[in-house]
């Protein structure tokens, strides 16, 4: 019974144009899923995380990335972060800190290594 008035209150949410970006309709899962987030470092002193078709390059979009990461925790329990092994710790911290500032309690970090 609570899972159907989940789905209806979600048709309803989305209906209603709540959502903003259909990228953000299309990420509303299970609360009990992990969104995915890739991090990486795009220029000397740009960071670049994507997730949900979005991507925010830090510090300049911090504020809209902190708004677009409370709207999708209210649909998602976790979020975890990957990125290449060399990506700076200013750049992982940065993501790790905006996604808890955000409400996430839990978020994971997992290297990508290069073949193996």
């Amino acid at each position: 019974m609570v899972k159907k008035r989940r789905t209806a209150l979600f048709g309803l949410v989305a209906a209603s144009g709540v959502i903003g970006s259909p990228g953000l309709a299309a990420a509303m899962r299970d609360p009990d899923e992990t969104l995915p987030a890739t991090v990486y470092m795009a220029a000397q002193s740009t960071c670049q995380i994507s997730f949900v078709h979005q991507t925010f390059s830090l510090p300049a979009d911090q504020e809209s990335m902190v708004a677009a990461l409370r709207k999708l925790r209210k649909h998602w329990r976790a979020l975890s972060i990957s990125g290449p092994a060399q990506t700076p710790y200013k750049c992982i911290g940065g993501a790790i800190y905006l996604a808890q500032s955000s409400g996430f309690q839990t978020v994971q970090f997992k290297a990508q290594t290069e073949g193996r």
